[in-house]
Order: structure tokens, then sequence, then C-alpha cells
């Protein structure tokens, strides 16, 4: 997520300070430059200085600028939940062995942020509670209960809950059961950049802020990249850009569709709501097509992200409207919560919705199409990197390095088009079920 002002989200009004960083203003030479200081960036550095491997992180403006200060605060170490989405349909196409290291890799990430966060200390309101899958309708139980049977074969701990049990854990009776993945959580995203990136540089890592990459040449066998006031010469780089990449590198853009979201969170509710919705602290997505994703932070605030499309994301008026509607529906008892904070970002969607590592020349990559999954595989995939940096041959890496593969031109106008559609569709299946969807 890349749009609009920093400032403007909730996470940069309560996120922990972050380190102090310089601009790049001389000629360095090291093995491994990363430009973006997100989770992908950051992730990388961190491990490769824990190695012993000389990097340095370029960054156009602050530490998590991007996604990474802007997303909704999810760390959900699954994959979609749609059923052409599948574990087993990801086999298929990678084939058992690469496709079990990539599912391991996803699936684990959660247990890795848990270390990275315990070992550095890193300070980002770190919950570590299931995420709950709650059904909108009756006839999305059995998508449910098959994604269920899906990761069962991992052995993370995991439950489908019917009705009762759902309104019980969520305080709302408007689901029609639930599947709850344990081994997750959520945190408070800008923060946890901040502490990825204090962790980097204790390790030896080097950051440098305001110092935007605006020419990537080769060099013999050197890349050169320069920044307006100094120039990194390195053996490899990573461009950890995700959805805000420029035209630094011929049609990296071209590997994914930038889709806009927005977010909105409320001012702290009382206690007494607090007990009611949410009650274990979990955070939720629903089975719509046109979902929403919501979460407390720790000082009491409901935080949301949601599609945008047409006047979504035009005004905070639209969008108070929207999350008010939505969540007095599912949580009577939020008719009267304040909602103080609204922003605008993008993700970078691929059709497919699975991860990517691209080689994009000789010892230049990318890892891009988190498509909203980007705490867990952006760490990750960080992870990847350093390996494949550090020596790991390509066929032993968690994610296949591909060559690149784009995304249809209209893939980002059909995406965009396609939120009134699931509406329609959403509404259409409560009618299926004998239900009156709400209008929101």
């Amino acid at each position: 997520m890349t749009t609009g002002d920093l400032a403007e989200t909730m996470w940069s009004a309560t996120a922990a300070p972050a380190p102090t960083t310089d601009s790049l203003d001389t000629d360095i030479t090291v093995s491994v430059a990363i430009v973006g200081a997100g989770y992908t960036g950051l992730s990388t550095a961190l491990h490769l200085a824990r190695r012993g491997i000389e990097a340095v992180v370029l960054e156009a403006h602050d530490i998590g600028s991007g996604g990474s200060g802007r997303n909704g605060g999810h760390l959900t170490p699954t994959f979609h939940f749609r059923p052409e989405f599948s574990l087993t349909n990801l086999k298929k196409r990678l084939g058992d062995e690469t496709a079990a290291r990539l599912i391991d890799l996803q699936t684990g990430a959660a247990d890795l942020i848990f270390g990275l966060v315990d070992k550095y200390g890193i300070d980002c309101e770190l919950e570590r509670v299931g995420c709950i899958h709650a059904a909108h309708t009756p006839s999305m139980m059995p998508a449910l209960e098959e994604k269920h049977a899906d990761y069962q074969s991992l052995g993370r701990p995991m439950q489908l809950l019917d009705r009762d049990q759902t309104a019980t854990l969520t305080g709302s009776d408007k689901f029609h059961g639930a599947w709850v993945y344990e081994n997750a959580g959520h945190l408070q995203p800008l923060s946890y950049a901040r502490g990825l990136a204090r962790a980097a540089l204790k390790e030896g890592a080097r950051i440098f802020t305001g110092s935007p990459v605006n020419r990537l040449e080769r060099r013999g066998t050197k890349w050169r990249l320069t920044t307006p006031h100094g120039t990194v010469t390195a053996d490899f780089v990573v461009l950890a850009t995700g959805a805000y990449s420029s035209a630094l590198w011929p049609r990296l853009k071209r590997t994914y569709a930038h889709f806009r979201l927005g977010c909105a969170a409320t001012a702290p509710l009382s206690t007494e709501i607090r007990r009611a919705v949410l009650p274990q602290n979990n955070h939720l997505v629903d089975t719509r097509r046109d979902t929403f994703a919501l979460k407390f932070d720790a000082a009491g605030r409901l935080v949301t992200a949601f599609n945008v499309s047409g006047l979504r994301g035009m005004s905070r008026r639209n969008m108070a409207a929207l999350v008010a509607r939505r969540y007095s529906w599912v949580w009577p008892q939020l008719a009267s919560a304040k909602w103080d904070f609204f922003w605008t970002g993008a993700i970078d969607l691929r059709a497919d919705l699975f991860p990517r590592l691209f080689e994009l020349g000789p010892g230049l990559v990318t890892a891009i199409g988190f498509s909203g999954r980007g705490i867990p595989t952006g760490t990750a995939m960080g992870t990847v990197l350093a390996d494949y940096l550090s020596g790991t041959q390509k066929e032993a890496l968690a994610a296949p390095l591909e060559q690149p593969s784009y995304v249809p031109p209209l893939m980002r106008l059909v995406a965009r088009m396609m939120i009134p559609r699931f509406r329609r569709q959403d509404a259409q299946a409560m009618r299926d079920d004998g239900l009156e969807p709400p209008r929101f």
C-alpha cells in the first residue's frame, strides 16, 4: 500500500520511534544493494548481515513508507481463501517438492516473526492469536471445511467452529461458522518495520533514507545505483519496492497489478465494547469476495482494511459511511463508534495470488505479488533472498526463482471493476440462503 502521506495513517501516530538514519551522500561499494526499506528489503538486509554479508538499503522516503506502514496489521501466514488458491492446486502447479518448500515458508512465517520480535525486542504490539475466517452465509461453510482439510496435513493448530462457537469468539450472531488458523497474530505494522530496521542496523547492515535510486545500470560484472548525492556499486541488487516500484527497471511494473485498498480506525473504544467485540482479541476476515479485515490495536482502536472501488476511498465521508454501515450491522454496539483515521494505499496483486521471486538480470532479483500478505510473506521472502544471495542453489530455494511473468495489461482495471460484481455476488449468496443482505 503506497498512496498518500504516511502521516495520514493511524500507525504513524502510534508507532514506536524510527531508528536514526541519514541520506546517502558518498560513493560506496558493497556486496548487496537493496532498494526499498519495507519488510522484504529489511528482512533481506537483516538475514544477510547475520551471515556476515555486507548489505545496504536505499529508501526513497522513510522506513516503512510504502505498504509496510499502511497495511491492516494482520499476520496471516496462509495463502488466500478461495478454493482455487488451495495447497492442493499449488502442488499441481509447482510439483510436490517445490510446493512443499513454499508452503513451509508461508505457513512458518508467523514463527519466523515471533522469533525476530523476541530476539531483537521489537516493540510492535504483537498479539499471538488465531485468525478467524468467518462465513457470512451458511453456504460458505463447505469452503471453510475444505480449507480446514487442505491445511490439516501441516500439523499446525486450527479448528472449525459452528455458529454458536463463532458467535462466542466474535461477539456477533451474523456469522454462520468459522475456520480459525491458530498460529497467526496481528501487530502494529509500522512499528514492526522500524523494529526490523533496528535489528538490521544492529547486525551491521546500513540503511539510507531519503535516498531515491534514480538510475540502475550494469557496469561489467557490477551494478551501479545512483542517488541524488551518492552511488552504490554492488555485486547483487534486490528490488524490494513492491507496489511502489518506479520506472527503475523496465517492465517491472508489469509483473503485478497496482490495486488500491482503504483503511480506517476508530477512536479507542470503551472497555465494555472491547469485551463484546472480538473478546479474545483475534483478527478477523469474512468470506465475502468483497471482504473486510479487522483487528484491534493496543489502545482499543478498531482497525479495518477494505477494497476501494468507485466512491470508496475518494473521501473521508464516503469511507466513514461505508465502515459505519458495515460494522454497526455486524456489531450494533459499534453504531456510535467514532472513526478518527482514514487512509488509502495499494498492493502488488497477482492473478494467482502467490508470491513470486523473479530474476530480472544477472545478479538482479525482485520479490513481488504478495497480494495482501505483506507482513508474513514479505518477511519470509527476505530469508529466501538472503539464502540465494549467500550461495544457496536455485533448486533448493524455498520459493522458486523464475524469469519474470507479466499480468495482463487490463488486470488492474478489471480487478477494480470486479468489486461491484463481488458485492452483488455476496448479496446473492445470502439471498440464496434465505437471508436478507445488508446494504453496504
